[in-house]
């Protein structure tokens, strides 16, 4: 895995090239793209014979041996040649000993090379890296981007930073988008910039290798999950004494982003139930599939539903590592959101289930419906007013989707659907819907409660969102 590492020396000049000034992030001196032609490198091929290999690099070390080692790879086991990580063209031979300013000569290294489109900001044929490379890479074709740095990622930004870890845009040697996954817990390990290796405290090693291993195992059971409403892992690797998870990166907005846009447009309904109910059934399509896959989310809320361009729904960013740590760790801050974690996350003896995951489906749908969040579990158990709040809701929702919401987030684990699919089969009724208004008596107890309140009104202001899609 020593290639990977090339990855990563980028990624810890990432916070270095952010913060350039816009007018830093173009080629220096204005210079001019050169227009290039490249040809497409096929990714590097398990199983190749020590021959294969050998033949892959005979081109390169004609030239370069009087200062790299015939091969970059520690290990013997791994048999790749210079091509097949760098790219460019292995069948052409230099001969250095004519100077190198010889036509000849030049001209093999332009053949053999892959070319950047910006040579004069490279210094090039020169081999080393100029300032702002970073910045330089961005801007150059990704056939340039894997001959200088072959590692399979190359960060372009960071996405976003939690309480559990960090996201980065990142582009993979075939030029498509990824979202790359950091495990990197906050309470538990910190970093220096520009460093690599996260510093975590001895006391503290024992509990960050726990929840290393489940994130890794973790990013092992998704990828083995392929389903539209899923997140699809690509691939899950070990370095820097951490673990990254890579995923497919999605471009839309999350059902948290269209809940507080609905929700500041002040109408009656935040969303039609027709929507609502189209909605969750996609959702709860691909939830069964993680459930059969012995797994739960365990962080389902509506920031870690995600709405794509084209209109699909899909689950992301699961919450069972964190959970480990939860439960093995003493944070003063839990790394759930309250509202939508079931009240058995908060006891360590507790057990879970899909039954779990279906309370935080539940209060999903009422979030939905009401615009914000409904009260955290231990707030409920002292004073249980989600029937009342509901109740404001009648007349204008169908009584089935209310009473399915009070089913999925019963405090009791066992008065909840049991399975994702007895809910499924309920929130696709195709019965009549039934609407039944308030009666004046609770038309006036609403109001009543109202001046007491007691129960949370509608925030006056933008209330703070819930946690991020990247904790």
């Amino acid at each position: 895995m020593g290639w990977m590492r090339f990855f990563f020396v980028i990624l810890a000049l990432v916070g270095a090239a952010l913060v350039l000034p816009e007018g830093q992030l173009f080629a220096a001196g204005g210079e001019k793209a050169v227009e290039r032609i490249y040809a497409k490198s096929p990714p590097a091929r398990d199983g190749l014979t020590a021959e294969e290999a050998a033949r892959n690099s005979a081109g390169c070390i004609s030239c370069h041996t009087a200062s790299d080692a015939a091969t970059m790879h520690e290990s013997p086991a791994v048999r790749l040649g210079c091509t097949d990580c760098h790219g460019g063209d292995a069948t052409v031979r230099g001969d250095p000993s004519r100077g190198f300013e010889d036509r000849d000569y030049v001209a093999a290294r332009e053949k053999a090379h892959v070319l950047p489109k910006y040579p004069g900001s490279w210094h090039y044929p020169s081999s080393a890296n100029p300032e702002r490379s970073y910045t330089l890479l961005n801007r150059e074709a990704p056939e340039f981007v894997r001959f200088v740095n072959p590692g399979d990622y190359r960060v372009v930004r960071k996405l976003a930073a939690g309480g559990f870890g960090v996201v980065y845009l990142a582009i993979d040697q075939q030029g498509q988008q990824v979202a790359i996954k950091e495990y990197l817990p906050a309470s538990l390990a910190t970093r220096a910039a520009g460093e690599l290796l996260p510093q975590v405290q001895p006391d503290k090693l024992s509990l960050y290798r726990l929840g290393l291993k489940s994130f890794f195992e973790e990013g092992r059971a998704l990828a083995q999950i392929s389903h539209a409403s899923v997140v699809s892992v690509l691939n899950f690797f070990r370095e820097n004494d951490t673990v990254y998870m890579v995923m497919n990166y999605l471009e839309g907005a999350s059902l948290q982003d269209f809940i507080i846009t609905a929700r500041e447009l002040k109408k009656q309904k935040v969303f039609r139930e027709s929507t609502i109910r189209s909605l969750f059934d996609e959702v709860l399509r691909g939830l069964r599939i993680v459930h059969q896959h012995k797994m739960l989310h365990l962080d389902i809320k509506p920031a870690n539903i995600f709405i794509t361009d084209d209109n699909r729904a899909v689950l992301i960013d699961f919450g069972a590592a964190r959970e480990v740590l939860n439960k093995e760790g003493s944070f003063i801050r839990p790394m759930y959101t309250p509202g939508f974690a079931a009240p058995e996350m908060y006891r360590r003896d507790s057990t879970m289930g899909p039954w779990t995951d279906i309370y935080a489906i539940g209060a999903c749908i009422y979030a939905s419906m009401q615009g914000y969040p409904p009260n955290d579990a231990p707030q409920r158990q002292e004073k249980d007013r989600l029937s009342l709040a509901l109740s404001r809701l009648r007349g204008v929702y169908s009584d089935n989707l209310i009473e399915v919401v009070e089913w999925c987030m019963n405090l009791d684990p066992l008065s909840r659907p049991q399975s994702v699919f007895a809910l499924q089969k309920e929130l696709s009724r195709e019965t009549e819907r039934r609407y039944t208004k308030l009666t004046m008596a609770e038309k006036m107890r609403i109001q009543f409660d109202n001046l007491l309140g007691n129960e949370a009104a509608v925030p006056k202001s933008k209330p703070k969102p819930a946690e991020g899609k990247s904790s």
